[in-house]
């Protein structure tokens, strides 16, 4: 029998050998089931299976179908800030893509609403690397000197507006003024 070595592997485990079931079951309840938009934060120390249970739980999400997603994003991969928040909120934004079963779908088989969202995505997208002068609703130009915090917004202003729920946004209080 070939004796184990002490080294332990940094990769996520699928399997949840640390018993974290019970925090899976009450994080998942309160992700899928939260009356507000919230964040929650996973903390502990190296090898202790945050990523681990953080993985399980978007699995789990991730098979409650269409209408509830996981979107992953890490944040340590990026160097400098700036990089970061493009990064975070083009993950966002591709998270909010019509998909199935994880991948996108081809715009031939979306129907029109889910062809006006794909359109909006997109020009959101292409707003992150160059300088905004939408006609439709009057002149735009991007304010960056609030561009952070608004950001912060932007991810939960998109799935409230994807859900048909802009008006529950507002009253929340969710409104990235990203554009003046």
């Amino acid at each position: 029998m070939p004796q184990k070595s002490g080294y332990l592997s940094d990769h996520w485990a699928e399997n949840d050998s640390l018993k974290y079931g019970a925090y899976q079951d009450a994080l998942l309840d309160v992700l899928i089931n939260g009356a507000t938009p919230l964040t929650v934060g996973v903390f502990g120390s190296w090898g202790s299976g945050k990523t681990s249970l953080m993985r399980m739980l978007k699995n789990k999400i991730d098979k409650q179908g269409a209408s509830k997603r996981a979107i992953w994003f890490t944040a340590w991969k990026y160097e400098h800030q700036d990089a970061l928040w493009r990064a975070f909120i083009l993950q966002v934004i591709a998270g909010l893509y019509p998909s199935e079963n994880g991948v996108r779908l081809p715009l031939e088989k979306l129907d029109e609403t889910q062809k006006a969202q794909v359109a909006h995505l997109e020009k959101l997208e292409r707003s992150l690397y160059e300088s905004v002068t939408w006609q439709e609703k009057g002149e735009w130009t991007l304010d960056r000197t609030g561009l952070k915090k608004e950001l912060v917004n932007l991810p939960f202003w998109l799935a409230f507006q994807l859900a048909g729920q802009g008006e529950a946004a507002r009253d929340l209080g969710i409104t990235p003024d990203l554009a003046s």
